[in-house]
């Protein structure tokens, strides 16, 4: 991959990533739709792992500090801890799935992963906040999952906006300067021809 090419992709899942900032409605953020797009355009998995990882750690140290603990304190901050780490690995997971299916090279395997995803944050993540913050039961369990049943929709509708947005942008920006196309594939808008050299 070309350097401008790698920057380009890692300035797209930068502004996703600040959306988080942003007033929200619970669970309606980029960062599944980050982890399958830095895992299916970043060079590596270590790059797609370490950069995505690092992007939602970024964000949740400034939404701790400015949004949890002017909030409630401390009193919780361990449990917090322990539902972000199980975040970040899912992220990790999440990068490695785009990384396989490559995802947004096709709408099916798109489709495909990012359902893939959603399925596999919203267990690992559910069943660190049942052990932080429930009884540790089956009925504990099945009361975690069913409260989160609700957010579970603005998971999925948010990870395939965000996903189509990216992959939108990428692809714009392929088309129209050559320096962010992949060499090994050289992406093309349909109908769209390289115009000869000229000698």
């Amino acid at each position: 991959m070309n350097r401008s090419r790698m920057l380009f992709v890692l300035l797209l899942m930068g502004s996703g990533i600040l959306s988080r900032m942003l007033p929200h409605p619970p669970n309606f953020t980029p960062v599944l739709a980050l982890g399958l797009f830095g895992g299916a355009f970043l060079p590596s998995r270590l790059a797609a792992i370490g950069c995505s990882v690092a992007m939602v750690l970024l964000t949740d140290i400034w939404i701790v500090l400015h949004d949890v603990l002017p909030a409630q304190g401390t009193q919780y901050l361990p449990e917090i801890l322990l539902v972000n780490l199980t975040v970040y690995i899912s992220v990790g997971l999440i990068a490695l799935l785009g990384k396989q299916v490559r995802f947004g090279n096709r709408v099916g395997s798109s489709l495909l992963s990012g359902a893939g995803a959603c399925v596999l944050f919203f267990g690992l993540t559910n069943v660190a906040s049942w052990f932080a913050f429930y009884d540790k039961s089956w009925s504990g369990l099945v009361t975690c999952f069913i409260n989160a049943l609700p957010y579970f929709k603005n998971t999925c509708l948010s990870t395939g906006l965000y996903g189509a947005l990216m992959i939108f942008a990428l692809r714009l920006g392929e088309w129209k300067f050559p320096m962010f196309r992949d060499p090994f594939s050289a992406p093309q808008m349909k109908g769209v021809q390289e115009k000869p050299a000229r000698s």
